[in-house]
């Protein structure tokens, strides 16, 4: 049976967690619409404050003040640039799309401020697992683990999935394990459980 036919028996769902999924001849598409953060200014604010924080901390042990402020200083900022990485990360968009005639896994990480996507082109037979796992304070989440070359590697597919789309989730767990050729067993390097 083609990747078509199995298509017409077992619809692709329409969306599941931030992924939005579509099928054309000999292709399935995943991906994540622009971020809808409510704040989108917030990580940039926060890279700024973070500078600021750093500058007065210099300035600080330039001028012969105490060190024990300045310390703090730097904390801040350096948390302050984590927190703003984490917030990009997340406002990042992602796309991939499976070329069945090619067996062919393309992965697309565009930068939530534009920019030049990371491109990664992993045929069928690198991937090694496809996982749910559980994220905590987002939900629940596909990896995709590959092997390029010697290096172990692992990719989001999908974040964010709610327990009510527990059926859409696993149907497209199913769909992605079968389509790469995975069967039920644990392979190594297996990151996550399935719910």
């Amino acid at each position: 049976m083609s990747f078509d036919e199995a298509l017409s028996e077992n619809r692709v769902p329409p969306r599941v967690g931030d992924l939005r999924l579509r099928s054309e001849p000999g292709r399935l598409i995943g991906e994540t619409s622009r971020s809808q953060r409510p704040l989108p200014w917030l990580p940039l604010l926060l890279r700024g404050a973070a500078v600021g924080l750093g500058l007065m901390a210099v300035a600080r042990l330039l001028s012969g003040g105490s060190w024990l402020p300045a310390l703090f200083q730097t904390v801040l900022a350096g948390l302050g640039l984590l927190a703003a990485s984490r917030l990009d990360a997340r406002g990042a968009r992602r796309r991939f799309v499976l070329h069945f005639a090619t067996e062919l896994l393309r992965l697309e990480s565009l930068p939530p401020g534009g920019g030049v996507p990371q491109l990664d082109e992993i045929p069928f037979d690198a991937v090694r697992s496809v996982d749910i796992v559980e994220e905590l304070g987002v939900g629940m989440a596909i990896r995709l683990y590959w092997r390029a070359g010697d290096e172990e590697r692992t990719s989001l597919l999908l974040r964010g999935a709610r327990p009510a789309e527990g059926e859409s989730l696993h149907r497209v767990w199913r769909m992605l394990r079968n389509a790469f050729g995975l069967d039920g067993t644990s392979l190594p390097g297996d990151g996550g459980h399935v719910i």
